[in-house]
């Protein structure tokens, strides 16, 4: 059913070709939460063909504010399953895969098996890390956004020629990092942010953040760009490249 895709296949980046390649892409989405909700629409929307769902939390009340997938008829319902209903609602043409369980070290190669994109939507830097180290092993591209308050930032790694989460990092997610607040305003502009930079890498497109990350501070409406550089140390990536 292309006609759904009708207008942004008048978009001279995307076109007839463009469509076909995203419809024939996949993208694991790790989150369902905030970032995760609007990504999946974004995604979903934009007719990506398959998209997997890994999130092993289930809808809370104070979920509400800012993952917009979600209602309160669906409080004590697993993420995974209802962002699987709810995707399908708006797209029943592309396959969605849920996935109720939590992205560990033991179950990364089953998770990422058979996907060309991984975007991550946590809010934790661990998770974030461990994800890291498995597209790294799969050279899967790798979108990455967070908030905190009224900030957030987004990133893309593609291990061969940007740096990678460990390089900007290090391993500080050993530490523990606390819940950060949660605005769903900033929110959703931080993970329409992902989706737009997923889809031009499913597109073939240059990755416009490579070896930098994009800032947003919605107090001062203000961007900004922070530069990294490939940690040739890196345990993680040192090696690539």
């Amino acid at each position: 059913m292309q006609e759904q895709y009708t207008r942004q296949i008048r978009i001279p980046e995307i076109g007839e070709a463009g469509q076909k390649r995203l419809n024939n892409s996949s993208v694991l989405v790790v989150g369902a939460g905030g970032l995760g909700t609007t990504v999946l629409y974004s995604l979903a929307g934009a007719g990506v063909g398959t998209i997997g769902i890994v999130d092993d939390d289930v809808v809370d009340i104070t979920n509400l504010n800012r993952q917009f997938l979600y209602d309160v008829q669906n409080i004590g319902d697993p993420k995974a399953t209802i962002a699987q209903q709810r995707i399908h609602e708006l797209n029943p043409d592309i396959k969605i895969i849920p996935y109720a369980v939590r992205f560990t070290e033991e179950n990364a190669k089953m998770l990422l098996e058979g996907y060309d994109l991984v975007v991550l939507a946590v809010d934790n830097l661990s998770t974030r890390l461990v994800v890291n180290r498995a597209c790294s092993l799969r050279n899967l591209p790798l979108v990455d956004g967070g908030i905190d308050g009224f900030r957030g930032y987004v990133t893309a790694t593609q291990f061969n020629e940007t740096p990678c989460l460990q390089c900007i990092y290090g391993d500080n997610g050993k530490k523990g990092n606390p819940t950060p607040g949660s605005l769903g305003a900033v929110v959703a502009v931080i993970s329409s942010l992902e989706a737009n930079l997923a889809i031009l890498l499913l597109l073939g497109k240059p990755n416009p953040l490579a070896s930098k990350s994009l800032y947003y501070d919605a107090l001062n409406m203000s961007f900004d760009e922070i530069a990294f550089k490939k940690n040739k140390s890196c345990k993680v990536c040192g090696k690539l490249g």
